[in-house]
């Protein structure tokens, strides 16, 4: 969109081609637009602005991910949720560790074990495995202990990984 993140002193923000400010240098840490959001950091906090510096999602979340499907991993109060760019959770506060959205599911992980879920919270795939991957063409790496497997969308075991 013409802008380039950059840096004065401490604090980050956004310029022009014309080197002027566009996003002001308040920022401890700022990512890249995504689409028309922009992460950022404020002290402790996350949170997104648009391309005119508008607030569109407050600074009040620990750690965020990214918005794939539509949706943003998040984490407040030290748990892991989903929220939609309207800032409404989607998906409760209730997890441990999230990876994104890909092809509708999202893998995550309660206490020391990883499932899958949909886009309504739903667990789709229970929560057994030590590590999963992200679904791709219908299929998923994970792994159980030392063995390695592909599973597709139903959980059921594809084939051994080699």
């Amino acid at each position: 969109n013409g802008l380039a993140k950059a840096q004065k002193s401490d604090k980050w923000g956004y310029i022009n081609k014309k080197n002027e400010t566009v996003i002001p240098f308040e920022y401890d840490e700022i990512g890249y637009f995504d689409g028309e959001l922009l992460s950022a950091r404020k002290g402790d906090k996350w949170g997104f602005v648009n391309d005119k510096n508008e607030m569109k999602i407050p600074f009040e979340y620990d750690e965020i991910g990214y918005f794939s499907e539509e949706l943003l991993n998040a984490k407040k109060n030290n748990k892991w949720g989903f929220i939609n760019g309207k800032n409404e959770t989607v998906i409760s506060f209730e997890y441990d560790e999230v990876n994104a959205f890909y092809e509708g599911l999202a893998g995550v992980k309660k206490g020391d074990k990883w499932g899958f879920i949909d886009k309504t919270g739903k667990t789709v795939i229970s929560f057994e495995y030590d590590y999963v991957g992200n679904f791709t063409d219908g299929i998923a790496y994970v792994m159980k202990g030392e063995k390695e497997y592909y599973i597709d969308k139903n959980g059921k075991l594809i084939t051994p990984a080699e």
